[in-house]
């Protein structure tokens, strides 16, 4: 029986990293960005139909107001009527959804992925990738909604006057650019629970 033998692992310099990681997507392209379309494209026409569906009504009302401008609502909530607050609720709501489906599931599969490539294990499929996470990805999904509620406390932190501008929306950003993306690869590489990663 043949092992491969994976890289070495120390610590790399930037042009190393660089480096490996370019080898490394031009070697798995498809699979990787198939298993995040495998989540990014039903989102996406989802989203497209509810906006169609949504604007179409509010494109027909504001026909006839420009043909009819005597006959103009005194109510501009008339103009996109409820089928507009509807469909933009429903995208609000998608939004969300495809935020956890990204975030969490997809960015978990991706993770696992990438990090089987590196080691030098043979190349999975897209469905593997996302078999591989069937334990860890509700943790990593916690872990995110555990973000957001940190956020939200940050966003209120950073409406108290002085002390709260200057330090809030530095906070916010560090957790949103920095602590989010690496939710996944610590729930998922190290085994950590949502409140440790």
């Amino acid at each position: 029986m043949t092992v491969n033998a994976g890289p070495t692992l120390r610590p790399l310099r930037l042009g190393e990293i660089l480096d490996r990681a370019i080898h490394l997507y031009r070697r798995n392209f498809l699979q990787f960005v198939g298993i995040v379309a495998v989540v990014q494209i039903p989102i996406t026409l989802i989203q497209i139909l509810i906006s169609l569906t949504t604007f179409s009504g509010t494109f027909t009302s504001i026909g006839d107001f420009l043909n009819n401008p005597a006959a103009a609502p005194s109510d501009p909530f008339e103009i996109f009527g409820p089928s507009y607050f509807i469909g933009a609720s429903l995208n609000s709501l998608v939004s969300i959804i495809g935020f956890i489906l990204l975030q969490g599931v997809a960015t978990s599969a991706l993770t696992s992925a990438i990090a089987g490539s590196y080691l030098g294990y043979p190349s999975s499929s897209i469905g593997a990738a996302y078999r591989s996470i069937k334990e860890k990805w509700l943790s990593v999904v916690g872990a995110l909604l555990l973000a957001v509620v940190l956020a939200s406390a940050l966003a209120i932190w950073w409406l108290i006057p002085c002390f709260g501008w200057f330090t809030g929306l530095g906070m916010l950003i560090f957790l949103w650019y920095v602590i989010v993306p690496m939710l996944a690869p610590i729930v998922i590489l190290e085994g950590e629970s949502p409140t440790i990663a």
